[in-house]
């Protein structure tokens, strides 16, 4: 008999190469083909090569500044070798870099004159414990199974000291199981909020979400076969509808219909949510066969019993210090 964690540790391997499909086909031994040489072939192999490839000539040329996080090293290889094609300086830090070297890129990166336009890190390395407000745009190559992790790492750029408004970007493959992770990772997120009055989250997904998240993944990527996939070049116009204006000086210029107290990437997986009916709020309570608004009521419940009892013994001690006083 296999336990649950043996289970989830099965699923997550085809997950794993399902996510590397979505990133980039050179993930995968034996596909680039020798002479390992950098060129065109490094973005035109890889649909989110291609976007980031747009993405970053527009950000340059509007004068922002860019951190960079994937889950994977490898990819971020990839993604240091196009920009090194691309003529862009930049810098890189993940699991290997030591760490003088880390604090040296750093603060390089974090000087008020340095020309750096983009730093590149792995989301466990670089998630904490770093201040990289020299930056104000973060790209999320792919999804951590956790959300808060993305969260962590999007707090480098977004924190005290930060004196620019901060634009989240995510790259999503579209019919893949990168939007299934994206919407769990939402759900989990609002339900977290709504059940416990937190953002805190274990990030353990069950063998039967595991489950299906690849059968859903599978079901769509084939519905997307079928259909003629036709490749667009998005024009400044469409990236500045997208992504909002940009005023003198690299500044994000901030929307009027911004949410305020909300971090852009909240607002993201609140509106990537779905409808915020009745049926749709009792549905977030429902996790697993499990209703957790009575957990949450018994919590409630509980909490008003301990303050009762608190309140009565204090009521009950004043009592009897005046019958002594008398």
């Amino acid at each position: 008999m296999h336990t649950e964690k043996q289970a989830r540790q099965s699923l997550m391997s085809p997950m794993v190469q399902l996510l590397k499909c979505c990133d980039h086909p050179y993930l995968f031994p034996g596909i680039e083909k020798e002479p390992f040489e950098e060129g065109e072939h490094l973005v035109n192999d890889s649909g989110k090569a291609l976007i980031l490839d747009r993405l970053l000539a527009y950000l340059h040329k509007k004068g922002h500044r860019v951190l960079i996080f994937t889950q994977m090293q490898r990819f971020l290889d990839i993604v240091y070798d196009i920009v090194q094609l691309r003529g862009y300086t930049c810098v890189q830090l993940d699991g290997t870099v030591k760490a003088s070297e880390r604090q040296e890129a750093i603060e390089k990166f974090q000087e008020a004159d340095s020309d750096i336009f983009v730093f590149l890190l792995t989301t466990k390395a670089g998630g904490l414990g770093l201040n990289l407000t020299g930056a104000d745009t973060v790209i999320f190559l792919d999804w951590d199974f956790n959300p808060q992790n993305d969260r962590q790492a999007a707090a480098r750029c977004h924190r005290i000291g930060q004196d620019k408004p901060v634009k989240i970007i995510r790259l999503v493959a579209k019919h893949t199981i990168e939007e299934l992770i994206k919407h769990r990772a939402g759900k989990k997120l609002k339900l977290s909020e709504l059940v416990l009055g937190t953002d805190e989250n274990d990030g353990q997904s069950s063998k039967v979400d595991l489950s299906k998240l690849l059968f859903e993944g599978l079901s769509n990527l084939e519905k997307a076969q079928k259909k003629d996939v036709q490749l667009h070049v998005l024009t400044d116009k469409q990236l500045e509808e997208k992504l909002g204006r940009t005023k003198r000086g690299g500044r994000w210029e901030v929307r009027d219909d911004n949410k305020e107290n909300i971090d852009d990437d909240q607002q993201q997986l609140l509106a990537d949510g779905d409808s915020t009916d009745e049926a749709e709020e009792m549905s977030l309570y429902m996790f697993e066969g499990h209703d957790y608004r009575q957990t949450r009521a018994a919590v409630k419940k509980a909490d008003d019993g301990l303050g009762n009892n608190a309140a009565n013994s204090r009521a009950d001690d004043n009592d009897k210090k005046q019958q002594l006083q008398q």
